[in-house]
């Protein structure tokens, strides 16, 4: 990992090629013998969240024992890939059938990769009497990037830190409200739907997931 690995990513000229693909880590042995053997699970983990890995193969292998173990591979696990948190949501209190809404938000990838695809924001309104309406943003996720610490140095080396969270991104969305929406109040729920459907896709890391995927956030009162 550090007389071999290092250069040969570097001369093969595979270091940001996480910004496009998916980086695939394989254990040596298991999880289970880096216990065994008092490998520092914190060094290894944080060394494979700095080189962007998405996934990680443990040859279907139990894991290790012991509760500080877990809480490693946990810590790990929750950093694995991309993570979306939503920061904020902003809109209007009210609007009027037909009205264009503008939604302001402030998303974050807490994880360690991007999503590669081109997952879309989603939108719905519902209210106690069964309606329901899904809107489609124009808004996707793929460029949402974590954070970076500078890999291979001898610090690095020595001691990979953490990984640093990406930066906020501030998203603009806009949808329009059907002529025909009847005036009352309105929940307001968002998700992340796939390239070409409207159901929910990702769970994303903050509270209030409902049943169906969706997570409802807000209130829209229409007037007429």
């Amino acid at each position: 990992m550090r007389n071999a690995y290092p250069q040969l990513v570097q001369e093969s000229g595979a270091q940001d090629v996480w910004k496009t693909a998916p980086v695939a880590w394989e254990t040596c042995w298991d999880m289970r013998r880096w216990v065994k053997e008092g490998w520092p699970l914190r060094y290894i983990f944080n060394y494979a969240l700095a080189l962007h890995g998405s996934y990680i193969n443990n040859k279907s292998a139990p894991l290790p024992e012991g509760e500080d173990v877990r809480e490693e591979i946990k810590r790990f696990l929750r950093r694995l890939g991309y993570r979306f948190v939503l920061r904020e949501l902003r809109h209007p209190k009210q609007a009027r059938p037909g009205d264009s809404l503008a939604l302001a938000m402030k998303w974050q990838n807490v994880g360690s990769a991007p999503c590669y695809r081109p997952y879309r924001l989603a939108y719905r309104l519902t209210n106690e009497h069964g309606y329901s309406k899904t809107f489609i943003g124009g808004a996707t996720v793929e460029k949402w990037m974590p954070g970076t610490v500078e890999t291979f140095t001898e610090e690095f080396l020595r001691e990979p830190p953490d990984l640093p969270r990406g930066r906020i991104v501030n998203v603009a969305d806009r949808i329009a409200l059907p002529a025909n929406i009847r005036a009352g109040r309105y929940s307001l729920a968002i998700a992340i739907v796939g390239e070409d459907s409207s159901e929910p896709i990702v769970r994303l890391a903050i509270k209030g997931r409902g049943p169906n995927g969706w997570y409802p956030l807000s209130e829209i009162v229409v007037h007429e």
